[in-house]
């Protein structure tokens, strides 16, 4: 059984105590991130990734965000697993031209660094709403060590994290 955080892992560990569990992070070593690129012109880079895309990972309250930024060029690129319904969904939700969003599958570690590091924001808005969500932000992660600007929503996870990188 795997986790992808090790406040998962906890929670499995008591939940399934017949299991060994093993973490495999949403995160990596702070060595093999790439340095920030400096400020490129065009449109806002924004990325938001996770193993699977779902609208309820704090995705739709940031669209209904950008319906207030329609003067705005934004490029949102969203990586990850995603059904054909939540892709429709993401797709039909560009509130102006000057937004586009792009899909991404999920990719390789060493190919995610350099993804993310042409990025000026990074979005971790797993909405602590369910038990997993309240273990499962540590998308944070990629994002502090390299400096690079992020949202997310406090919970146990993502306060572990910054006292890890404070």
């Amino acid at each position: 059984m795997t986790a992808a955080s090790p406040l998962i892992a906890k929670t499995y560990e008591t939940l399934y105590p017949q299991h060994q569990v093993a973490t495999v992070n949403n995160a990596f070593s702070k060595k093999n991130q790439p340095t920030q690129p400096s400020s490129q012109s065009g449109p806002l880079k924004i990325i938001w990734f996770s193993q699977v895309v779902g609208l309820d990972r704090g995705l739709a309250e940031f669209l209904q965000g950008m319906q207030r930024a329609k003067n705005v060029p934004i490029q949102l690129n969203v990586l990850g697993l995603c059904s054909d319904d939540v892709q429709q969904h993401l797709l039909g939700s560009v509130p102006s031209e000057l937004h586009q969003i792009t899909l991404h599958p999920p990719m390789p570690e060493s190919a995610l660094f350099a993804f993310i590091a042409e990025h000026e924001i990074g979005l971790a808005l797993e909405v602590p709403t369910t038990e997993n969500a309240k273990f499962a932000d540590e998308q944070v992660v990629f994002f502090c060590p390299r400096g690079l600007p992020h949202a997310h929503f406090q919970n146990p996870c993502s306060r572990a994290v910054f006292a890890r990188v404070s």
